[in-house]
């Protein structure tokens, strides 16, 4: 069973425009990976960076309330250089992490759209071909998401 799984190409968070980029999940986290840094402006304003050593996933070692963190790609070593990690055109450059932890309600549409609340905001992913993402649905199962 492979640990990452593309879920979308598209997502939403609260109220802002869409923005295109591969989504990863895991049985421990959504990845919402921007394919540029246009988003920034409007998507990530109200959220803090947060400094990460080299080589942590970072939820694990931060306390308090915030649900998703903006981090750096690069700082995520154990998540990106493990095999099964499925984004290779990306390397560098801020994303949002969203721990299981922090999802307080979690939704898997028919058609293959995912939607992911935290204390703090929605997050709407978009398969990229359409209806019925080949895999998506069992994936989450195995990880333990339940739809």
């Amino acid at each position: 069973m492979s640990k990452f799984k593309v879920v979308g190409e598209r997502f939403s968070i609260s109220l802002f425009k869409t923005t295109f980029g591969p989504v990863v999940a895991s049985r421990d986290a959504f990845f919402l990976i921007p394919a540029s840094n246009e988003f920034l402006a409007a998507s990530l304003m109200h959220v803090a960076p947060v400094p990460l050593p080299a080589g942590t996933t970072g939820w694990n070692s931060n306390s308090g309330t915030q649900s998703a963190f903006k981090v750096q790609l690069e700082s995520l070593v154990k998540v990106t250089s493990h095999p099964d990690w499925p984004v290779s055109n990306i390397t560098t450059g801020p994303i949002f992490a969203i721990p299981r932890h922090s999802i307080t309600a979690f939704k898997y549409r028919w058609y293959g759209a995912i939607t992911l609340q935290t204390s703090e905001r929605r997050f709407v992913i978009t398969p990229d071909a359409g209806f019925f993402p080949k895999g998506t649905k069992q994936f989450l199962q195995e990880h333990g998401w339940l739809l």
